[in-house]
């Protein structure tokens, strides 16, 4: 496709005094023919690139924080197209902007596995559009992440696109968009049938991100680790690993009106397909089920050893997260509503023990590794085992 006019920008952010070291990219080109402009975000631990998360819509482009973590943890770039919205045949131009600007990239900046790595897919709302932007290459799709977005017809796009992982986030509140429905019409015959799909629904919430940035690291973390073989070749295909759907784990739906929903091993699973929530792991299975705590009376507490930085108070719709400098010690705590006893509180990152309370009600968290982390507790309060809300702490 010819590009009509490209304005290219490669701004080096230096993140060390020394000029030998690797530096963090970002590139910026507008492809005026399909009326798109992209920014593609390499971090300097991104060498070669292992894959792409794609911003489809509604997201400006930032250099820390939870997705720019992630990607150095993953050796990931993140790109993010815009568009006029109000636009026809929007995907489609989306996808050929996407495609036209990391060809330009890998040429101009000797990144010849652009073109080639696998891509994730994540947004909110009008951001669902990655999911019929990229679903046309399913060879290099590793998996679908959305937040208040419109689950997928499962027979519309086929049997070899529903068979690629998909997390669909949805407000257990009804609303305008009318987004519910779906579940019934479209998850459940996806799960009957065997596809490797996801939900999660968040309490409190209408259409709202909210905490969904918690839920999907853990989520794109493994399917990583699940699809992408080792010894990629730059400039080559990468062959993505199918999913056995039979693999893994799996939530329940009808148990996440509580405070400890029920997970287990996918042989495990006993209850309706329906209900079933497809997990890739035993890490993501935990924190799902954090994640779909409503009404904790609970809450984790997390800050520097210095009271410099803190987590904020937990609100159901709003992100519950915090960044932290690589190095610092984490004082981790909790906080409980007046009247609830609590015993026996255990901290967790994923589904790793970090350590019991102590007798304050405290534990220290030394020095934890660069990458963003869903960290929760788990408890016994009136002769029950509960779990609380994760949050997501970036150590950058």
């Amino acid at each position: 496709m010819k590009i009509l006019c490209a304005i290219v920008t490669a701004l080096l952010i230096a993140s060390s005094a020394s000029a030998a070291e690797r530096e963090d990219q970002l590139l910026q080109t507008q492809i005026t023919e399909s009326g798109v402009d992209v920014v593609l975000f390499v971090p300097k631990e991104s060498h070669p690139v292992r894959g792409i998360l794609v911003h489809a819509a509604n997201y400006e482009i930032k250099t820390n924080g939870r997705w720019p973590t992630l990607c150095r943890e993953l050796g990931f770039a993140h790109l993010v197209t815009k568009i006029n919205l109000q636009g026809s045949n929007r995907p489609q131009r989306l996808r050929e902007g996407m495609l036209a600007a990391l060809k330009q990239f890998a040429a101009e900046q000797q990144l010849p596995e652009l073109t080639q790595v696998p891509r994730v897919g994540v947004g909110m709302s009008a951001g669902g559009m990655c999911i019929p932007m990229l679903i046309e290459e399913p060879d290099k799709l590793l998996t679908n992440a959305v937040s208040c977005s419109w689950v997928t017809d499962p027979e519309k796009i086929g049997p070899e696109r529903a068979a690629i992982p998909e997390l669909y986030i949805i407000g257990a509140q009804p609303d305008a968009f009318k987004m519910l429905p779906a579940i019934e019409k479209f998850y459940v015959p996806a799960l009957q049938a065997g596809r490797p799909w996801a939900l999660g629904l968040q309490h409190g919430c209408k259409h709202d991100w909210a905490n969904s940035g918690t839920l999907f690291v853990p989520w794109i973390r493994a399917i990583a680790a699940l699809r992408i073989p080792e010894g990629i070749q730059p400039g080559q295909p990468v062959p993505l690993k199918p999913v056995d759907f039979h693999s893994g784990w799996r939530g329940d739906r009808s148990t996440i009106h509580g405070q400890y929903a029920a997970i287990m091993p996918a042989d495990d699973f006993q209850g309706d397909p329906g209900n079933a929530v497809w997990l890739p792991d035993r890490a993501t299975a935990c924190v799902w089920r954090a994640w779909q705590t409503k009404d904790s009376p609970v809450q984790v507490t997390i800050q520097t050893v210095d009271g410099k930085t803190k987590l904020p108070d937990f609100h159901p719709r709003k992100s519950f997260g915090v960044s932290v400098p690589q190095g610092a010690d984490l004082m981790l705590g909790f906080k409980a509503k007046d009247g609830v006893e609590v015993s026996n509180l255990r901290f967790y990152r994923d589904d790793t023990l970090l350590g019991e309370a102590n007798g304050a009600g405290q534990g220290l968290w030394k020095s934890p590794g660069q990458g963003a982390h869903a960290v929760w507790a788990e408890y016994e309060s009136g002769g029950k085992t509960a779990v609380t809300n994760p949050a997501l702490i970036c150590v950058e």
